[in-house]
């Protein structure tokens, strides 16, 4: 992974119509990401959600999908690094 590189900024470039959420779900803190993104040279949709640890503000890829179909953790390791490492500061 890309260390120094805003995740929330990082998934708001990449893909189109973002949308963020929170929340609890068995005594856990999650955030979602829903967003729209080219897979397989075709149009996708896009699911990640965070588990966050409050107690020292770090955070877990608790879940993965495109397009309804659950990736594994490998596949997602790999679209969340390809986010990151296309993120340009530079750019609006």
């Amino acid at each position: 992974m890309e260390p120094n590189v805003p995740v929330g900024k990082a998934f708001d470039q990449f893909f189109t119509n973002g949308k963020w959420k929170s929340f609890e779900n068995n005594g856990y803190r999650y955030v979602e990401f829903n967003g729209e993104c080219t897979w397989y040279n075709a149009p996708a949709d896009f699911t990640i959600q965070f588990q966050l640890d409050t107690s020292n503000k770090n955070f877990s890829i608790y879940y993965v999908e495109i397009n309804g179909s659950s990736l594994n953790d490998f596949d997602s390791l790999g679209v969340v690094s390809k986010v990151l490492e296309d993120y340009n500061p530079k750019k609006k």
